[in-house]
């Protein structure tokens, strides 16, 4: 007995290389906030174009937290 997990949402503490390389190995669908800044741009602009050559399909959604005004 097991439990089937369709898609994690994380939080931006578990954005790193170990974490998504995990994720890509188990084959799991994620989703992880990230602080945007102009290396987190390149690599999603990087996998996106990647994921979209393959035929996957892929959400990037941008967050404005209306506390504060800090950009997701």
């Amino acid at each position: 007995m097991g439990i089937l997990v369709k898609t994690l949402f994380m939080d931006r503490e578990f954005f790193s290389l170990s974490t998504i390389s995990t994720l890509q190995k188990l084959n799991t669908q994620y989703i992880i906030a990230a602080t945007a800044n102009k290396k987190i741009n390149e690599c999603l602009l990087y996998n996106i174009l990647n994921l979209l050559k393959s035929g996957l399909k892929t959400t990037v959604y941008e967050l404005k937290s209306a506390i504060n005004g800090v950009e997701y």
